[in-house]
């Protein structure tokens, strides 16, 4: 989804270079609505499957039963409400995650580089110390 995500901001952004977060939001949901368009037969299937184990004994039996009795709107029963409701989330949840990564992620390597550079020359100058040290002896 993240992929999807990606695409879209890019496709969607007016200024590739500076995306508001209005484009993150409508990415993230537009992203959200396509994964759930490609997994929602998935989640139909595990439902049957679970209401009628005897009925759909397997994924492959009940594509064919749901298909034949209903076609490939069968296997889509539900999705506009689904979508509706899900594309809010992936909405706040994409755009949220992308806005928070692209603000605290250079802060946090920032700070992260910062404190191995200093690590790294405490322990050169102890090292050193402690060879000038050893040699006066």
């Amino acid at each position: 989804m993240l992929g999807a995500f990606g695409y879209f901001r890019r496709a969607i952004a007016a200024d590739p270079n500076n995306i508001t977060v209005t484009e993150r939001f409508l990415a993230g949901g537009t992203a959200g609505t396509l994964a759930q368009f490609v997994t929602y037969p998935l989640l139909v299937a595990r439902t049957h499957m679970a209401l009628a184990p005897t009925r759909y004994t397997s994924l492959l039996v009940w594509f064919r039963l749901v298909y034949s009795s209903g076609g490939l709107r069968g296997m889509y029963a539900g999705l506009l409400i689904s979508c509706l409701g899900n594309m809010p989330y992936y909405a706040v949840d994409l755009g949220v995650y992308s806005v928070l990564r692209e603000s605290i992620a250079p802060r946090l390597l920032h700070r992260a580089s910062t404190s191995s550079s200093s690590a790294s020359s405490s322990s050169s100058s102890s090292s050193s110390s402690s060879s000038s040290s050893s040699s006066s002896s």
